[in-house]
């Protein structure tokens, strides 16, 4: 692809780079730089004062809270009480022979004029969405300063970013501006972080069109009719390799015709496949800034960029449970075209009364315009619209409405409940041996077989002794418009058997 990219001629993309090779050039830098000059360990000033003056605690405690305190050393009296304004420098302090200053004074200019330009400017900043404090980056002044030597648990992390999908061809004149090439996610990865986590934190409206039956779209949806369900094939291509994912019963290589294709014109370099669980982050050869493919739902096609390649820093995220982690989501909630205030939840099409093809409606909205005593009182078309990622469309709907169900740690779902059990020892066992990790909740509700296997579980006197000896803290709720909810702790972890 690199050859009909023209990839070495693009001032946006980089050399291709092998992010194993960089993770080991990187540790080895870091292993060298902290090993050039010996640091020996800090010692305690007071101790020091308190040993040389011969002083007791109390009177060195004194002189470093008041004779040697760095307040008065950092601080300028002068500066109390400024203002933003005030702090800034004065234009004329701008050495006008460096190019920063001479742009810098272009830009202000160009901002003055109007409002617009300016928010504009502050608005298209890189990191202006970028969520820094669910990247759980920490900056702390007081870290441990002695050296640590890398070894092997270095790691890489590398910012993806997702962008909108489109159901037309941009035009040249969009694709140059770059108006419409805007990021829907921004994910933080690390080298370790399986290829298929990223695919599986990916939302996408395209996997949630769920065709409500005429007549009864009042009821609640059954996912299991859901564009995931029904087309559930995906993969990424990066590089020269498509990534898929076959995890599904369902699942395709939809990269077969693609690659045919590929290999009948000269100007694509061979290709490979690959198995997407078996792939991590760090066995990928990329090239920063160069949009690669994400296809999933039949022909729903995300560029990804990857971008910000760095060293995992002690101020980042250590833990690798935590990632993927999504610093910034773009908002999909679109208003009620009749109300304009609540968001909507439904969208009609082939309506015989609406003006437009496609109509929002939020809840209340969509009942009371298309329904007459819980009859339809015209002909049309509708489906539910709710943004949710791949895992929450297979495990049977939202999360609001299935709850905390299970902890998923591996990816993908369990077709045979039956035959999980009996492989993991059943139900209490796998209690057993999950106890206590947090607490979690259970819900049951008629779309999700999942939960029904758990509840005829439960009827287990087995079963129920587990729970009321070892959880502790059991608490039961009555039903409520058929969903039986319960909390206990303990977590499970489920995978494909």
């Amino acid at each position: 692809m690199d050859r009909k990219f023209n990839a070495d001629n693009q001032w946006f993309s980089s050399p291709l780079i092998d992010l194993s090779k960089f993770k080991a050039e990187g540790v080895a830098l870091q292993n060298s730089m902290q090993n050039v000059v010996p640091v020996e360990k800090f010692e305690d000033l007071a101790d020091i004062i308190e040993a040389r003056a011969g002083c007791s605690k109390e009177t060195v405690g004194d002189v470093l809270a008041d004779v040697l305190a760095t307040e008065q050393f950092l601080t300028d009296p002068s500066f109390a009480g400024k203002s933003l304004d005030e702090w800034k420098m004065e234009m004329g302090d701008l050495n006008d022979c460096l190019f920063t200053h001479k742009n810098l004074r272009q830009r202000n200019q160009y901002m003055e004029a109007s409002r617009q330009r300016k928010a504009a400017y502050v608005a298209n900043l890189k990191y202006d969405k970028y969520d820094f404090e669910v990247s759980r980056r920490k900056i702390d002044l007081e870290m441990d300063l002695e050296p640590e030597e890398t070894g092997e648990n270095g790691d890489i992390l590398i910012t993806c970013d997702i962008l909108c999908p489109y159901n037309r061809a941009l035009s040249a004149s969009e694709l140059r501006t770059s108006r419409l090439l805007k990021a829907q996610t921004k994910v933080l990865l690390r080298g370790e972080t399986n290829l298929n986590e990223l695919r599986q934190c990916l939302v996408c409206l395209s996997d949630v069109v769920v065709p409500l039956e005429d007549g009864k779209e009042l009821e609640a949806p059954d996912y299991s009719r859901a564009t995931a369900e029904i087309y559930p094939s995906s993969f990424i291509f990066i590089d020269d390799t498509f990534y898929l994912d076959l995890s599904h019963d369902n699942a395709i290589d939809i990269s077969e015709p693609i690659r045919n294709f590929m290999s009948k014109k000269a100007i694509f370099n061979p290709t490979k496949t690959k198995n997407i669980r078996n792939t991590k982050i760090i066995d990928l050869k990329l090239r920063l800034g160069q949009p690669y493919i994400f296809q999933h739902s039949g022909n729903c096609e995300h560029l990804l960029i990857f971008h910000d390649l760095r060293m995992l820093h002690p101020s980042d995220a250590q833990n690798l449970d935590e990632y993927p982690i999504v610093v910034y989501e773009k908002a999909t909630e679109k208003r009620c075209d009749a109300c304009h205030k609540e968001n909507s939840a439904f969208v009609v099409e082939k309506s015989e009364i609406l003006p437009n093809t496609f109509q929002y409606f939020c809840e209340d909205c969509f009942r009371e315009f298309n329904f007459t005593n819980g009859l339809k009182n015209h002909n049309f078309r509708a489906w539910p619209r709710e943004a949710m990622n791949f895992n929450d469309i297979l495990m049977g709907g939202p999360p609001e409405e299935r709850k905390k169900l299970i902890l998923i740690k591996y990816p993908g779902i369990v077709k045979n409940l039956d035959k999980a059990l009996n492989t993991m020892g059943g139900l209490p066992q796998i209690i057993n041996n999950h106890l206590n990790n947090h607490a979690i909740e259970l819900s049951h509700t008629p779309q999700n077989p999942f939960t029904s296997k758990l509840m005829s579980e439960r009827k287990n006197e087995d079963a129920v002794s587990v729970l009321g000896e070892n959880s502790g803290n059991l608490e039961h709720f009555e039903p409520e418009n058929e969903i039986f909810e319960w909390k206990f702790e303990f977590s499970v972890k489920f995978g494909v058997f």
